[in-house]
């Protein structure tokens, strides 16, 4: 992002120390990529866990539902 000193009607050490503090905010937010990769790796696993476990639960709770209509037309 380009400001001229002029558009932005600042002094322009004002200017160098923001583009300098965006910066370093970027870098502190900034994870390698490896990390990235790792994170997304476990977040598909768990993601896996989870939709296997609704699963079951979708089942059980069917079968109950299933039961209890029948023990309640008898």
């Amino acid at each position: 992002m380009r400001v001229s000193q002029k558009k932005a009607k600042a002094p322009l050490s004002a200017l160098v120390i923001n583009i300098v503090e965006n910066a370093l905010f970027e870098d502190a937010n900034h994870k390698p990529r490896e990390e990235l990769t790792k994170e997304g790796s476990a977040l598909r696993v768990e993601a896996k866990e989870l939709r296997n476990e609704l699963r079951m639960k979708s089942l059980v709770t069917e079968r109950y539902e299933e039961e209890l209509n029948r023990s309640l037309l008898y």
